[in-house]
């Protein structure tokens, strides 16, 4: 199965992944492209900029589209493509549209991970609050016009949220 976390940052993707790994046998887990990125010596703005995110978007693409079984994504093309829409760079959102749109089809599963309520981030810790809250927003539209399968959740988890794991057991 091929999975993708997506979500504006600092909404707890990474720690899902976490309780996903612990509960799940087999699969791989693919950091964020920001992380690998970094790694391989690629420097970031300290504040977000279009190239910062048309970079991890154009490695999202990439990693994608290797064929990767039992995989969870850590972020989806999606992510960064929102991050492109909010800091205005329609030019790029509609250059890359397409690709996105065919990467995230080879998906079997996309988790959204929205803002909580209570927020896991307080607004006073929050990197790029209203960043965040764009993204988050923008993102709860687009999921709906995902054609796969859509499990949308917030931290931190509650008892219910367990259904993920017999989803993913089927």
């Amino acid at each position: 199965m091929r999975i993708a976390v997506t979500g504006a940052h600092q909404v707890g993707k990474t720690t899902f992944i976490q309780f996903l790994e612990d509960r799940l046998d087999g699969y791989q887990i693919l950091q964020e492209p920001y992380y690998i990125l970094e790694e391989q010596g690629v420097l970031f703005s300290e504040e977000p900029t279009v190239d910062d995110f048309l970079l991890q978007l154009e490695y999202s693409i990439k990693l994608m589209e290797e064929r990767y079984h039992n995989v969870i994504f850590d972020r989806s093309p999606l992510d960064f493509l929102a991050y492109l829409q909010v800091l205005g760079s329609q030019q790029h959102v509609t250059n890359h549209y397409e690709k996105v749109m065919d990467c995230m089809s080879s998906l079997d599963l996309l988790i959204f991970i929205r803002i909580g309520d209570p927020d896991i981030t307080d607004s006073e810790t929050a990197d790029f609050p209203a960043l965040r809250d764009q993204v988050d927003a923008l993102l709860g539209e687009w999921v709906q016009d995902f054609d796969g399968e859509v499990v949308e959740l917030s931290m931190p988890l509650q008892a219910g949220d367990e259904k993920i794991l017999s989803f993913l057991n089927k």
